[in-house]
């Protein structure tokens, strides 16, 4: 039986570059937001659910979905940002367990990156949760090069979220992304060696 283990973590924490060290490690993560944006772009029914849902001003020239667009509209709302997840969840999560089928039988661990693990109640899915936190000062600055999002774009994501300090309380791990790469990468290598040898007894 394979050992599902989830990544999670607010808006900027760094669950990603977490992810990134257990694929280099050599173990499968799947991304949700990935698997989502798939199925937002290449399955016709949840792309029209999507435009119908939300009218064509999420449209980009080209005709298709724009994400940034999308994201303005239902991290605005929480009401949009529910009815999104109506959309997308369950056959997102169809898709990650069929994915999962699929892996080579020597895997005996696979790590799922997801945003929204607590708020939509899915944590049974798991044998172990990690909870990436950083704090928000820490969020603002890693992403204040970045022209494609505004300071309020930023904390709007992070309101929108269940609170850090939620999340890891419900956490089986908890990394804290408030220093360098490096330190990142070894609390994360340390959790990984701790959840391989639990997942193997």
């Amino acid at each position: 039986m394979i050992c599902r283990v989830a990544v999670t973590g607010g808006f900027g924490s760094g669950k990603s570059t977490v992810c990134a060290f257990l694929e280099k490690e050599g173990y499968p993560v799947i991304s949700t937001d990935r698997v989502a944006r798939e199925l937002l772009h290449g399955d016709e029914s949840i792309r029209q659910q999507v435009i119908q849902t939300f009218g064509e001003t999420i449209l980009g020239e080209d005709g298709d979905i724009d994400r940034s667009k999308l994201a303005a509209r239902v991290f605005a709302d929480p009401n949009d940002l529910e009815r999104l997840e109506d959309i997308l969840h369950p056959p997102t999560l169809k898709a990650v367990d069929d994915m999962i089928n699929d892996l080579p039988g020597h895997h005996s661990i696979v790590f799922i990156e997801s945003a929204l693990i607590f708020e939509t109640g899915i944590e049974e899915l798991f044998d172990f949760i990690i909870v990436v936190v950083a704090d928000t000062d820490q969020i603002l600055k890693r992403y204040g090069g970045d022209a494609r999002i505004t300071r309020d774009e930023i904390l709007r994501r992070i309101a929108s979220q269940m609170p850090a300090a939620e999340k890891a309380s419900r956490a089986d791990f908890v990394i804290r992304n408030n220093g360098t790469l490096k330190q990142l990468r070894e609390n994360t290598l340390l959790i990984l060696t701790i959840i391989t040898a639990m997942c193997e007894r």
